[in-house]
């Protein structure tokens, strides 16, 4: 399970419960089958090693924001992937408003 967890620091992050968690074959679709609609989002494609963990912070946090949206606006309404995108945006902007990072975790 890939975890998005909202911190103020990596610590933090692991002693959190996930606000989104991510299984590997929603994952493996979205990055692989959806590429076109991801290739020009460098920061979402941060999150395309399942394995790796990555953290978004700062003016990274308003650029992941950015290729969200893009991407939704992209995705039909029926979507399995529509879910994903919706909570990632929402951990996007908690993270921002509360001045958090986002720390993507494998477990």
């Amino acid at each position: 399970m890939l975890d998005v967890h909202i911190a103020d620091s990596f610590d933090a992050a692991t002693r959190n419960e996930p606000i989104v968690r991510i299984d590997l074959d929603v994952h493996a679709a979205f990055f692989s089958d959806r590429i076109v609609l991801t290739e020009t989002c460098p920061t979402l494609r941060r999150m395309n090693d399942y394995f790796s963990d990555c953290t978004f912070a700062g003016h990274d946090l308003q650029n992941l924001l950015m290729e969200i949206d893009t991407i939704a606006q992209k995705l039909a309404s029926d979507s399995p992937h529509r879910a994903m995108i919706t909570q990632l945006r929402e951990a996007c902007r908690t993270a921002i408003n509360n001045d958090d990072s986002i720390f993507v975790l494998c477990d």
